[in-house]
């Protein structure tokens, strides 16, 4: 876990993303949703937003689109599968995710009461 270095925003991410995961329920581990964004931030390098909530946007899209196939492991052990975890779970995720979108799409400014 020390191993991996967030950026600023990042670390601001990480705490609006675990807030969001606290105040909804979000059936996601904390070390599973640093390891998302950092795989945000990497897949979108050189489109990387300058906007804080664009940067959330990004996140969330990431995770949404890539929560039921993709096969994460622990940085310190590889044996230690962080994606493991029911379909019903994972579905949730990316169910609220699609909300956040949805809701972002229609109404911009709803975005305040999700972070």
């Amino acid at each position: 876990m020390k191993s991996i270095k967030l950026t600023k925003i990042q670390q601001k991410l990480l705490i609006a993303l675990k807030n969001w995961k606290k105040e909804y329920s979000i059936p996601i581990s904390s070390h599973l949703l640093k390891i998302l964004l950092i795989d945000a931030f990497e897949f979108n390098k050189g489109n990387v937003p300058r906007d804080f909530t664009k940067k959330i946007l990004m996140t969330i899209t990431y995770i949404e689109e890539n929560i039921m196939h993709r096969r994460i492991t622990s940085i310190e052990n590889t044996n230690n599968v962080l994606t493991d975890f029911g379909e019903s779970d994972k579905l949730y995720i990316k169910k609220e995710c699609k909300n956040i979108l949805d809701d972002y799409n229609y109404q911009p400014n709803s975005i305040l009461k999700y972070f």
